[in-house]
């Protein structure tokens, strides 16, 4: 609910900016020529946003009846626990956000390489096709995992506390193996449905298909390494639940460490112009070898919480997703996505129609071949779903 309240005050400031300041122009609207209004409208737009998030969950938390009061003073409230846990979260904040500036400075390289080719390198993906794809493949992992991850944080949390640590390894595994339903069908959608996804945010005129080829090849690099990007955020939330914020960030230094180091060598040895390119690769390897240091984290921790076993589901949802992928690849050549000027490419309503039609396809193709293949974690994943249609108890 807060949430929602939350998403209709940013969008109502929007267009309230738009309206009273028009829309965003590259040549016109520099952020750093912004005005005093349009500054406060945005920024008191989203505070305000964040404030009524807090204060519309008064009345559900009035309504379970826990007889909560205002407390004065602090003693007993946990302040230096608290704050333990907040300082290391801090420092994991600060690694991770400096090693992505450092990766926007040098994508920022590629626009110098970029003006010196035809239409302006529209072919080329530029800093804004790297942030723009990252958004994109988060997707899947942004609307599934973040919710399933925070329905099980609280269970993690109580086992963690009351020591039952054979629990915790089972909602481990069992977490795990939903997501993956989820995760791995995102990186196939991701993957076949580049095109048309990126041809959403490539704008209009003569280089927005050029300019949606570059981003979609950014989008299906990293959704494809998504699921295990997915895995490592879970693991991480084993460590928060135990209240351990060292861990996550011993854990970012070594990965963001190691990542910017490449990424600094990367930008010295190739041309600009496959800086951005290189640097999508470079992060979904480094998705992948995140999940990997989790795992072993975790273990070292926990003991075995059943990683065969997880595999296992997890090549089981590969197949149902290279199945549906290529149902929903055949769909899209028959759409016109693998040629220029294609339906699916040609227009932002047809790239939307087009990924409505495949999407379709490739849902009825995974969920089918899931059900052949006896997945039971399908039903896992639905059952939340389905106790909220009409009917259902």
């Amino acid at each position: 609910m807060g949430a929602v309240v939350n998403n209709v005050v940013a969008i109502s400031v929007l267009v309230l900016y738009i309206v009273l300041f028009g829309s965003y122009t590259r040549a016109e609207d520099d952020p750093a020529a912004w005005t005093s209004p349009q500054t406060l409208v945005l920024a008191g737009g989203t505070t305000l946003g964040i404030v009524l998030q807090g204060l519309v969950l008064l009345w559900p938390l009035g309504r379970l009846g826990l007889g909560l009061k205002l407390k004065f003073g602090w003693r007993g409230i946990g302040l230096r626990q608290a704050g333990k846990v907040a300082g290391w979260t801090l420092g994991t904040m600060v690694v991770g956000n400096s090693a992505y500036l450092l990766y926007g400075t040098i994508a920022s390289e590629a626009t110098a390489g970029r003006q010196e080719l035809a239409n302006g390198g529209a072919g080329v993906a530029g800093e804004y096709a790297l942030n723009t794809g990252q958004l994109i493949a988060m997707l899947p992992h942004s609307v599934f995992v973040l919710s399933l991850a925070t329905v099980l944080f609280n269970q993690l949390s109580r086992f963690q506390h009351t020591g039952d640590l054979d629990a915790v390894r089972n909602t481990i595994n069992s977490g795990l193996r939903t997501i993956g339903v989820a995760t791995m069908f995102g990186a196939a959608v991701m993957v076949v449905l580049a095109g048309p996804l990126a041809r959403l945010f490539a704008g209009s005129g003569p280089t927005a298909e050029a300019s949606a080829g570059a981003m979609g090849q950014i989008v299906a690099v990293l959704g494809a390494a998504m699921p295990f990007m997915s895995i490592y955020f879970f693991l991480g939330r084993v460590f928060y639940a135990e209240e351990d914020a060292k861990t996550p960030l011993i854990m970012q230094s070594i990965l963001s460490g190691s990542c910017a180091v490449i990424a600094i060598v990367l930008g010295q040895l190739l041309p600009s112009t496959q800086i951005v390119f290189a640097l999508a690769v470079l992060f979904a390897v480094f998705h992948l070898i995140s999940a990997w240091l989790a795992h072993v984290f975790a273990v070292r921790r926990l003991g075995d919480y059943g990683a065969v076993h997880i595999a296992d589901s997890y090549i089981r949802f590969g197949y149902a997703a290279l199945g549906a992928a290529a149902a929903g690849a055949g769909a899209l050549w028959l759409l016109g996505g693998y040629r220029s000027g294609g339906f699916a490419m040609a227009s932002i309503p047809g790239a939307l129609i087009s990924l409505a039609v495949c999407g379709i396809v490739m849902a009825g193709g995974y969920l089918l071949l899931l059900k052949l293949l006896r997945v039971s974690e399908l039903d896992d994943f639905l059952a939340p779903i389905l106790a909220r249609l009409p009917g259902r108890g």
